[in-house]
């Protein structure tokens, strides 16, 4: 047999891409979604335990940002069942005695119609009917939301705590009314009592009672505020006693159906800083006249029980005893399940911001069930981020959670054997190193929240040494040892970027900017000389405030390397045509939405919070225009409302870099992705499964991990379907090389397999079909055939030459120096023959790179936004704006307000402190933080006049403490680590 070699192309010497080159987009693609869960016991934050009525193996889970779960085998294995909630902010669900029946809450979703409130199933959870909202009551401006159930145990009579009060429904929820416990207010937690006593509870008000079934409330004499939704705990031997949990994490009890309360004190002490619910749970483990009480309490951290004796001759209880601290291997419990069937009651199921546990000593010890593999997978993931080590071929992913640590993986997401406690974002690392010695990786871990730096897949983690003052930032990278960070004044360098070469040794100043600042500076390039590349970054900037809409108005700051300074000139785009960036929220970690070309720093893509539309710019930031075809994918037509309040539906925007390729994800309507630089937008199918999007990472041009809070992570992968193979050797000159196919050869390729940006490194032969293909790693696949008919052949990375596996009398994979870029096949599967190049075939043409004089970053640019007007700047002490907690100390400083003037300092509209502006216009007060966790809005007004001057916005959080206190050592447990002192 011989072999036939059939030039393509006219030159033997293999060539760069033609200008004048077809787009290899001008194939169709495929694309597939899938769950890419990692294989980890931790499987995400659960809000809430529902038990089957007559069958204690099958439970549903409402998990915080995930939606439903159901398990038939007690809580070994789950299987997602919420397709009723695109969104997934599930609050609780209720199993009612109709196991047919069931009852679920949430949160508020981007649904234009309201998604959120309360659902209804009438197949166990299969299929599902969203409730009619009600009216808002008088001065309610908020949409409908739902959160706590609790059922009447003698009429069963559904009740149900809202934004809008409670709902009651007294026919399984087929109709419901309404109730209003609180004025102007409406309610966290609610719990029926047997004879119509209803109790109430909202964050800042006293316990409501009502004893006709809702229709009259007053409150209680004495007695807790109750904040969570999992408060309130009914006894099992009196109608009248009650037990609650206010948000200062106390237990209470009631023995006179709400009246008064008394606080049990010798339960253990709360914990305001951890990531649980509050909750309390009274069970009588054994029906019977001798029959015992005991109780379980929740303090946001941890998870007590204890059996306090009866007082003799009545059915109250000396709670004066110890309490038994019970094991667990995630703390900050949020719910707790017990069997509804059999002679005893016995704990079934625990919920924590961990994921879920199960119990073999009855409730003494709690180990993780369900996570990855299992099928309960609703962890929060904050970001994803991926490096490839070129000279083994390897692709190292990393991801960061709330509650759930920072992992690494080196096998593509196989395994993940490294984890740093206990929450994480902002991870930075280079895309590509030459070798393991060059991966250098900075991100956060909390609950410190420090800044961590580490080696390949967090080898060696150490602490990140910060730049001397107030903390204001987190490492960004722009080379190996090449890194900027945020700094205040008070860091004896100018507000803005300082820049170190290693790893904080040293600092210098490098960009010199006044504003508050969100996220991280989004690097790209610009290219002078066809050849030289200088980095720019953008970041995000406070640059006013919006009275109407009563939202901060985000802009950028583009920060562009010069030539000949180590500093860096600073410009502000002048954003015509653009309102405002929005905000993807996760607990600790701010993203701003916006995504920047990484090869080309003139295009950017945003959500537009003010005006309501996708934008996008060409010249760097300076002119916007909408696209509107991709507005009108990422709002499904206006089925989704664009943004809710800063928070825009569009949740991520990422380029693939050196091609035509980047997409946007969405809160609930999946990805889409455009194949030529924004032109022409399609969504992914069925890409709507991965809610809440944080991240997307390319992996290669038809390779994206996608990762959600609440779903875990996910992967999109995409396959060519070429017509033809000649037109590809007009962009890389090629040689085809066919296999004793007669003289002369055939001269069409129409049926076979191309790898983009890779090789083959080999071929397995079953017989005299082909079976599999090995291919580099990173590679991306097409198929010369159309799409009804694929060849059948396995595609495998392999980082080794695997060369040819099977009997092809008179074939040899061919030599070094030139790599198979395609493999031709005949209409039975068989290999006839191969196309062999110098270089890989790219998956697009790149874009003309921006050519940029050799001073461009010298030339002046536009003034700052705030310049002259009164501008106000948020100093936390620990010095990030996101990180607040309830009742830190928050410093306000003013510039530029006239004076004298008398004014005041408004957090959510309610007034908190009064000043007045110094001789040079300036001042400085500090206020504590609020109680309440999420966002707040912060605004100067004048006093007399309250118009509003300036504002802006900050997130209070809880400071999470390590939650895995007792694994922090050996291979693949959470590690703490110690940071070095700020400057040192």
């Amino acid at each position: 047999m011989t072999t036939i070699f059939v030039r393509v192309t006219a030159a033997i010497a293999l060539a760069t891409l033609s200008a004048f080159a077809p787009s290899v987009f001008a194939f169709p693609l495929t694309w597939t979604l899938s769950e890419f869960q990692p294989n980890i016991p931790n499987g995400g934050r659960a809000n809430t335990i529902a038990v089957h009525p007559t069958n204690n193996d099958v439970m549903i889970v409402a998990s915080e940002t995930g939606g439903l779960f159901r398990t038939t085998d007690r809580g070994i294995t789950w299987r997602h069942i919420d397709t009723f909630l695109p969104h997934g902010s599930a609050a609780a669900v209720f199993l009612s005695a109709n196991p047919n029946i069931v009852i679920a809450t949430a949160g508020d979703g981007f649904t234009d119609a309201n998604g959120g409130g309360i659902l209804r199933s009438t197949d166990g959870g299969l299929n599902w009917t969203h409730v009619a909202d009600p009216a808002a009551p008088p001065g309610v401006t908020e949409r409908f939301t739902a959160s706590e159930i609790s059922v009447a145990p003698d009429t069963g009579k559904i009740f149900v705590a809202t934004s809008f009060g409670v709902s009651m429904s007294a026919d399984l929820g087929v109709t419901w009314t309404q109730s209003l416990p609180f004025s102007g207010s409406g309610a966290s937690s609610v719990l029926a009592l047997p004879g119509d006593l209803i109790l109430a509870g909202a964050p800042w008000l006293a316990v409501a009672r009502s004893t006709n079934g809702g229709g009259l409330w007053a409150p209680s004499a004495t007695g807790p505020w109750v904040s969570d939704m999992h408060a309130f705990g009914r006894s099992p031997f009196d109608a009248t006693h009650a037990y609650a949990v206010n948000r200062d994490t106390q237990l209470f009890v009631t023995e006179d159906g709400g009246v008064s309360w008394t606080r049990i004190m010798s339960a253990p002490a709360g914990g305001g800083s951890c990531g649980g619910i509050g909750l309390v749970k009274a069970i009588r483990p054994m029906m019977g006249r001798f029959s015992s009480l005991t109780l379980y309490f929740g303090n946001r951290c941890g998870l007590a029980r204890m059996s306090p004796p009866r007082i003799a001759g009545t059915t109250r209880f000396d709670y004066s005893g110890a309490w038994t601290s019970l094991g667990m291997d995630h703390g900050d419990t949020r719910d707790l399940a017990f069997s509804r069937t059999g002679p005893l009651v016995r704990p079934l199921l625990l919920a924590t911001d961990g994921g879920l546990h199960r119990t073999v000593d009855g409730g003494l010890n709690w180990t993780f069930t369900g996570g990855g593999v299992n099928g309960y997978n609703a962890l929060q993931i904050t970001e994803v981020k991926s490096q490839w080590i070129d000279d083994i071929g390897r692709y190292d992913l990393y991801f960061g959670t709330q509650d759930n640590n920072n992992l690494a993986s080196t096998d593509t997401g196989a395994t993940w054997p490294t984890a740093i406690c206990c929450e994480g974002f902002f991870f930075e690392m280079l895309k590509h190193v030459p070798t393991t010695a060059d991966s250098q990786v900075t991100y956060v871990s909390c609950g410190a929240c420090v800044n961590l730096r580490s080696g390949a897949a967090l080898a060696g983690t150490v602490g990140w040494t910060n730049p001397p003052g107030t903390l204001a930032g987190n490492p960004a990278i722009i080379a190996k040892s090449f890194h900027v960070q945020n700094v205040n004044a008070d860091s004896g360098l100018p507000a803005g970027l300082a820049v170190t070469q290693n790893l904080g040794t040293t600092w210098a100043s490098y960009a010199a900017y006044a504003e508050d600042h969100h996220d991280m500076p989004k690097l790209s390039r610009r290219t002078f000389l066809r050849r030289l590349q200088l980095p720019v970054q953008y970041q995000s900037i406070r640059a006013g405030f919006d009275p109407t809409l009563g939202i901060e108005i985000d802009h950028l700051v583009r920060i562009s390397k010069r030539f000949s300074s180590a500093t860096a000139f600073v410009g502000y785009p002048a954003m015509n045509g653009f309102g405002g960036l929005g905000i993807n929220p996760t607990m600790f970690a701010w993203y701003q939405v916006f995504g920047v070309d990484p090869t080309d720093s003139r295009y950017i893509i945003a959500p537009d919070i003010i005006n309501e539309k996708m934008m996008q710019t060409a010249d760097g930031g300076e002119n916007w225009t909408e696209n509107a075809a991709l507005t009108t994918l990422v709002t499904d037509g206006g089925r989704f409302r664009f943004r809710s309040w800063v928070f825009p539906h569009a949740s991520a925007v990422s380029y693939y870099s050196d091609s035509s390729m980047v997409a946007v994800g969405t809160h609930q309507n999946g990805v889409m992705l455009s194949s030529d630089h924004g032109a022409t937008w399609a969504k992914i199918p069925d890409s709507q499964r991965a809610t809440y999007i944080t991240s997307i990472e390319w992996r290669s041009a038809t390779d994206l991990i996608v990762s959600t809070y609440g779903r875990g992570l996910w992967r999109i992968r995409g396959t060519f379907w070429i017509p033809r193979f000649e037109p590809l050797c007009v962009i890389v000159n090629c040689l085809l090389r066919y296999i004793d196919r007669g003289d002369p050869p055939p001269d069409r390729f129409d049926r076979g397999i191309v790898i983009f940006e890779g090789r083959a490194q080999g071929a397995r032969m079953e017989g005299a079909r082909l079976a599999e293909v090995f291919v580099s790693p990173g590679s991306s696949v097409g198929f010369v055939a159309d799409r009804t008919s694929e060849p059948k052949v396995k595609i495998t990375e392999s980082r080794r030459f695997v060369g040819l596996r099977g009997n092809l009398r008179g074939f040899r994979w061919p030599g070094e120096g030139v790599q198979v870029i395609a493999l031709a096949l005949d209409k039975g599967g068989g290999l006839i023959g191969t196309a062999v190049a110098r270089s890989n075939l790219p998956v697009s043409e790149p874009v003309a790179p921006q050519e940029a004089p050799i001073e461009e970053s010298e030339q002046p640019s536009q003034k700052s936004p705030t310049e002259g007007k009164p501008y106000i700047n948020l100093i936390a002490p620990k010095g990030h704006i996101e990180k607040l907690g309830p009742g830190d100390r928050l410093t306000i400083v003013g510039r530029n307000f006239a004076q004298p003037r008398a004014m005041e300092i408004v957090v959510d509209g309610v007034a908190v402190k009064k000043m007045t502006a110094g001789d040079n216009g300036s001042f400085s007060v500090t206020i504590a933080a609020p109680p309440a966790f999420g966002l707040h809005t912060l605004t100067v007004r004048e006093t007399g006049t309250q118009r509003v001057i300036d504002g802006a916005l900050f997130n209070v959080s809880h400071g999470d403490e390590p939650k895995d206190g007792a694994r922090d050592k050996g291979a693949g447990r959470p590690v703490r680590i110690t940071p070095p002192k700020p400057g040192k």
